[in-house]
Protein backbone atom coordinates (compact mmCIF):
# COMPACT_ATOMS: atom_id res chain seq x y z
CA UNK A 1 0.00 0.00 0.00
CA UNK A 2 1.53 3.17 -0.98
CA UNK A 3 1.29 6.10 1.70
CA UNK A 4 -0.57 7.88 -0.83
CA UNK A 5 -3.37 6.27 -0.03
CA UNK A 6 -3.26 7.32 3.48
CA UNK A 7 -4.89 10.85 1.53
CA UNK A 8 -7.65 8.42 0.89
CA UNK A 9 -8.48 6.57 3.78
CA UNK A 10 -9.98 7.47 7.33
CA UNK A 11 -7.43 9.28 8.84
CA UNK A 12 -6.14 9.92 12.53
CA UNK A 13 -3.76 12.66 13.79
CA UNK A 14 -1.83 11.75 16.97
CA UNK A 15 -0.62 14.89 18.65
CA UNK A 16 1.93 14.71 21.74
CA UNK A 17 1.64 18.57 23.25
CA UNK A 18 4.54 19.61 25.67
CA UNK A 19 4.51 22.80 28.08
CA UNK A 20 7.40 24.98 27.79
CA UNK A 21 7.14 25.38 31.56
CA UNK A 22 4.87 22.92 32.75
CA UNK A 23 2.62 24.10 36.07
CA UNK A 24 -1.19 23.62 36.95
CA UNK A 25 -1.29 27.58 36.36
CA UNK A 26 -0.14 26.81 32.47
CA UNK A 27 -1.87 23.79 32.32
CA UNK A 28 -5.40 25.21 32.60
CA UNK A 29 -4.47 27.89 30.19
CA UNK A 30 -3.49 25.46 27.28
CA UNK A 31 -6.76 23.27 28.88
CA UNK A 32 -8.91 26.23 27.63
CA UNK A 33 -6.56 26.43 24.42
CA UNK A 34 -7.92 23.26 23.48
CA UNK A 35 -11.56 23.11 24.07
CA UNK A 36 -11.46 26.50 21.40
CA UNK A 37 -9.30 25.19 19.13
CA UNK A 38 -11.10 21.81 18.76
CA UNK A 39 -13.92 23.45 18.04
CA UNK A 40 -12.59 25.14 15.69
CA UNK A 41 -11.28 22.27 13.85
CA UNK A 42 -14.55 20.44 14.31
CA UNK A 43 -16.37 23.75 12.43
CA UNK A 44 -13.90 23.60 9.32
CA UNK A 45 -15.68 23.43 6.32
CA UNK A 46 -15.97 20.20 4.56
CA UNK A 47 -13.93 20.17 1.68
CA UNK A 48 -14.74 19.62 -2.00
CA UNK A 49 -14.75 16.12 -1.29
CA UNK A 50 -17.14 16.54 1.79
CA UNK A 51 -14.32 15.20 3.83
CA UNK A 52 -14.29 16.82 7.77
CA UNK A 53 -13.00 16.42 11.15
CA UNK A 54 -15.18 14.50 13.22
CA UNK A 55 -13.82 14.16 16.19
CA UNK A 56 -10.80 15.32 18.93
CA UNK A 57 -10.11 13.89 22.22
CA UNK A 58 -7.59 14.82 24.87
CA UNK A 59 -5.76 11.69 27.42
CA UNK A 60 -4.18 12.68 30.03
CA UNK A 61 -2.05 11.54 33.05
CA UNK A 62 -3.37 11.79 36.58
CA UNK A 63 -2.69 15.12 37.62
CA UNK A 64 -0.71 16.16 34.19
CA UNK A 65 0.61 19.85 34.16
CA UNK A 66 2.20 19.46 30.62
CA UNK A 67 5.48 17.66 31.20
CA UNK A 68 6.58 15.50 27.93
CA UNK A 69 4.66 12.25 27.60
CA UNK A 70 1.39 13.23 29.88
CA UNK A 71 -1.05 14.61 26.92
CA UNK A 72 -2.23 12.02 24.40
CA UNK A 73 -4.64 13.71 21.68
CA UNK A 74 -6.34 12.31 19.26
CA UNK A 75 -7.87 13.95 15.80
CA UNK A 76 -10.15 11.93 13.38
CA UNK A 77 -11.25 12.45 10.43
CA UNK A 78 -13.29 10.81 7.06
CA UNK A 79 -10.01 10.90 4.82
CA UNK A 80 -6.44 12.14 5.31
CA UNK A 81 -6.43 14.60 2.82
CA UNK A 82 -8.16 16.87 5.24
CA UNK A 83 -4.50 17.48 6.51
CA UNK A 84 -3.74 19.48 3.60
CA UNK A 85 -6.82 21.08 2.55
CA UNK A 86 -6.85 24.41 3.21
CA UNK A 87 -9.51 24.94 5.33
CA UNK A 88 -6.81 22.99 7.64
CA UNK A 89 -3.94 25.37 6.60
CA UNK A 90 -6.01 28.42 7.70
CA UNK A 91 -6.88 27.49 11.11
CA UNK A 92 -5.91 30.02 13.38
CA UNK A 93 -2.79 28.67 15.98
CA UNK A 94 -3.20 31.90 18.14
CA UNK A 95 -3.05 31.75 21.44
CA UNK A 96 -6.12 34.13 22.43
CA UNK A 97 -8.35 32.37 20.20
CA UNK A 98 -11.39 34.12 21.91
CA UNK A 99 -9.65 37.63 20.23
CA UNK A 100 -10.63 36.01 16.63
CA UNK A 101 -14.31 34.94 16.60
CA UNK A 102 -17.69 35.22 18.78
CA UNK A 103 -17.40 32.61 21.62
CA UNK A 104 -20.08 30.55 21.73
CA UNK A 105 -22.59 29.13 24.36
CA UNK A 106 -20.51 28.05 27.70
CA UNK A 107 -17.19 28.46 25.66
CA UNK A 108 -14.36 30.64 27.91
CA UNK A 109 -11.93 32.52 26.97
CA UNK A 110 -8.65 31.50 26.83
CA UNK A 111 -6.82 34.62 28.98
CA UNK A 112 -3.40 35.62 27.63
CA UNK A 113 -2.29 38.70 26.09
CA UNK A 114 -3.33 40.01 22.53
CA UNK A 115 -1.31 38.51 19.88
CA UNK A 116 0.52 35.48 21.90
CA UNK A 117 0.38 32.61 19.96
CA UNK A 118 0.35 28.60 20.91
CA UNK A 119 3.72 28.01 20.50
CA UNK A 120 4.76 30.80 22.75
CA UNK A 121 3.99 28.12 25.53
CA UNK A 122 3.98 24.80 24.21
CA UNK A 123 5.51 22.56 21.63
CA UNK A 124 3.77 19.77 19.49
CA UNK A 125 4.70 16.66 17.55
CA UNK A 126 2.23 15.06 15.21
CA UNK A 127 1.83 12.07 13.24
CA UNK A 128 -0.66 10.89 10.88
CA UNK A 129 -2.24 7.39 10.48
CA UNK A 130 -4.51 5.43 8.16
CA UNK A 131 -7.09 3.34 9.22
CA UNK A 132 -6.53 -0.50 8.26
CA UNK A 133 -9.19 -2.65 10.44
CA UNK A 134 -11.43 -1.09 13.62
CA UNK A 135 -13.18 -4.12 15.76
CA UNK A 136 -13.75 -7.23 15.54
CA UNK A 137 -10.85 -8.85 17.00
CA UNK A 138 -10.93 -10.73 20.50
CA UNK A 139 -13.66 -8.61 23.08
CA UNK A 140 -14.06 -5.65 20.59
CA UNK A 141 -16.76 -5.50 18.48
CA UNK A 142 -16.58 -2.03 17.25
CA UNK A 143 -13.74 0.48 16.31
CA UNK A 144 -12.10 3.18 18.57
CA UNK A 145 -13.92 5.79 16.42
CA UNK A 146 -17.16 4.42 17.54
CA UNK A 147 -16.76 4.27 21.11
CA UNK A 148 -19.60 6.00 23.17
CA UNK A 149 -19.53 9.75 23.83
CA UNK A 150 -20.45 9.81 27.99
CA UNK A 151 -21.23 6.67 29.90
CA UNK A 152 -18.49 5.89 32.39
CA UNK A 153 -14.57 6.78 32.72
CA UNK A 154 -12.47 6.27 29.90
CA UNK A 155 -9.13 5.50 29.20
CA UNK A 156 -6.90 4.67 25.70
CA UNK A 157 -4.25 2.40 25.67
CA UNK A 158 -1.38 3.28 22.69
CA UNK A 159 1.04 0.85 21.32
CA UNK A 160 3.41 1.39 19.01
CA UNK A 161 4.70 -1.71 16.87
CA UNK A 162 7.28 -2.79 14.16
CA UNK A 163 6.62 -5.70 12.53
CA UNK A 164 4.83 -7.21 9.33
CA UNK A 165 1.17 -6.65 8.77
CA UNK A 166 -0.23 -10.51 10.30
CA UNK A 167 2.33 -10.55 13.33
CA UNK A 168 0.68 -7.22 14.15
CA UNK A 169 -2.85 -8.47 13.87
CA UNK A 170 -2.19 -11.15 15.98
CA UNK A 171 -0.29 -8.67 18.79
CA UNK A 172 -2.98 -6.64 18.81
CA UNK A 173 -5.65 -9.23 19.24
CA UNK A 174 -3.92 -10.71 22.27
CA UNK A 175 -4.06 -7.16 23.52
CA UNK A 176 -7.67 -6.99 23.12
CA UNK A 177 -8.46 -10.26 24.47
CA UNK A 178 -6.42 -8.96 27.66
CA UNK A 179 -7.20 -6.48 28.05
CA UNK A 180 -10.84 -7.28 28.13
CA UNK A 181 -10.38 -10.32 30.33
CA UNK A 182 -8.66 -7.69 32.74
CA UNK A 183 -11.73 -5.54 33.02
CA UNK A 184 -14.22 -7.63 33.35
CA UNK A 185 -17.98 -8.19 32.34
CA UNK A 186 -18.04 -3.94 33.62
CA UNK A 187 -15.60 -2.59 31.05
CA UNK A 188 -16.27 -1.91 27.37
CA UNK A 189 -13.48 -2.24 24.86
CA UNK A 190 -13.07 -1.19 21.45
CA UNK A 191 -10.19 -0.62 19.19
CA UNK A 192 -8.24 0.04 15.61
CA UNK A 193 -5.17 -0.85 13.97
CA UNK A 194 -3.54 2.11 12.05
CA UNK A 195 -0.73 2.18 9.96
CA UNK A 196 1.49 5.13 10.00
CA UNK A 197 0.61 7.42 6.48
CA UNK A 198 4.52 7.94 5.78
CA UNK A 199 5.75 11.25 4.61
CA UNK A 200 3.21 12.53 2.15
CA UNK A 201 0.51 11.89 4.57
CA UNK A 202 2.23 14.51 7.00
CA UNK A 203 1.03 18.18 7.13
CA UNK A 204 3.74 20.83 6.28
CA UNK A 205 5.02 22.84 9.60
CA UNK A 206 3.89 19.75 11.75
CA UNK A 207 6.94 18.14 13.13
CA UNK A 208 6.82 14.13 13.60
CA UNK A 209 6.68 12.10 16.31
CA UNK A 210 10.09 10.28 17.08
CA UNK A 211 9.38 6.54 15.75
CA UNK A 212 10.37 5.24 18.48
CA UNK A 213 7.91 7.10 20.86
CA UNK A 214 3.98 6.30 21.18
CA UNK A 215 1.91 7.59 18.31
CA UNK A 216 5.15 7.47 15.72
CA UNK A 217 6.06 4.14 15.20
CA UNK A 218 5.14 1.83 12.03
CA UNK A 219 1.63 0.54 13.52
CA UNK A 220 -0.43 2.25 16.29
CA UNK A 221 -2.98 -0.09 18.04
CA UNK A 222 -5.84 2.08 20.31
CA UNK A 223 -7.92 0.45 23.06
CA UNK A 224 -10.46 2.55 24.20
CA UNK A 225 -12.22 1.47 27.93
CA UNK A 226 -15.25 2.32 29.07
CA UNK A 227 -15.19 1.50 32.79
CA UNK A 228 -18.76 1.89 33.60
CA UNK A 229 -18.64 1.67 37.37
CA UNK A 230 -15.68 4.10 37.64
CA UNK A 231 -14.01 2.02 40.01
CA UNK A 232 -10.76 1.22 38.19
CA UNK A 233 -7.84 3.97 38.80
CA UNK A 234 -4.52 4.53 36.76
CA UNK A 235 -2.50 2.40 38.24
CA UNK A 236 -4.90 -0.46 37.49
CA UNK A 237 -5.01 -0.01 33.82
CA UNK A 238 -1.58 0.62 33.53
CA UNK A 239 -0.25 -2.70 35.27
CA UNK A 240 -2.83 -4.78 32.98
CA UNK A 241 -0.75 -3.09 30.52
CA UNK A 242 2.44 -3.98 31.83
CA UNK A 243 1.40 -7.27 32.75
CA UNK A 244 0.63 -7.91 29.26
CA UNK A 245 3.83 -5.99 28.13
CA UNK A 246 6.22 -8.51 29.82
CA UNK A 247 5.36 -11.51 27.57
CA UNK A 248 6.08 -8.78 24.14
CA UNK A 249 9.44 -8.45 22.41
CA UNK A 250 11.18 -5.80 20.95
CA UNK A 251 9.48 -3.29 18.87
CA UNK A 252 5.88 -3.19 21.32
CA UNK A 253 5.55 -0.05 23.41
CA UNK A 254 2.79 0.90 25.12
CA UNK A 255 1.41 4.02 27.33
CA UNK A 256 -2.20 4.30 29.11
CA UNK A 257 -3.82 8.01 29.34
CA UNK A 258 -6.98 9.33 30.93
CA UNK A 259 -9.68 10.83 29.01
CA UNK A 260 -10.48 14.70 29.39
CA UNK A 261 -12.31 16.00 26.45
CA UNK A 262 -14.06 14.48 24.16
CA UNK A 263 -15.41 16.78 21.01
CA UNK A 264 -17.45 16.37 18.02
Amino acid sequence: MSSSSSLLRPSLMICHPTLHNPTPDNAATFLRWTKLHNRDLLDLPATSHGDKITRALRFAKANATGASGEYFYTILSTRGAVWHSPQYRARSTRLDLENTRVLGEGEEGVGCALGDMVWDICEAKFCIYEEVRSGGVGGAGHGYADHPRGGGEKWVVGVSLDGDEGEVERVWKELVVYVQRGVGEEGKVYSSLYKHGGKEAQPDKHPEIAGDRIGGGKWLVLVLIVDEKGDKGEGDIEGLVEDWGKDQGEGVTAGVWKEELDMF
